[in-house]
């Protein structure tokens, strides 16, 4: 499986899915592109039946800015749904001991 965006590489080593995002001349930061690639690499990587992990790296010096300006300016479609930001995952507080 290749990503759609060229600067997202998926290899397969052994067990180890690393997926990289390789765009360093502009700090590793993500386009809308780009994390649809991302998003679409780390679910072909789940399904693997040979995949145990994922590593998820950056090219170069840096491992990732934020989104750039431009695209975080714009509203993208796809697969039917408005994506404009990612959600935060939140755990709930443990129960209360008896």
């Amino acid at each position: 499986m290749q990503p759609a965006s060229p600067n997202i590489r998926l290899e397969v080593d052994g067990h180890v899915a690393i997926i990289t995002i390789d765009r360093p001349e502009k700090l590793n930061s993500v386009t809308p592109e780009m994390s649809y690639a991302l998003v679409d690499a780390i679910e072909w990587a789940d399904a693997a039946a040979e995949v145990r992990a994922i590593v998820l790296t950056g090219a170069g010096s840096a491992r990732s800015a934020r989104a750039p300006t431009s695209a975080r300016s714009t509203r993208t479609r796809r697969r039917g749904s408005s994506a404009t930001a990612p959600t935060t995952a939140t755990r709930s507080a443990p129960p209360a001991n008896p």
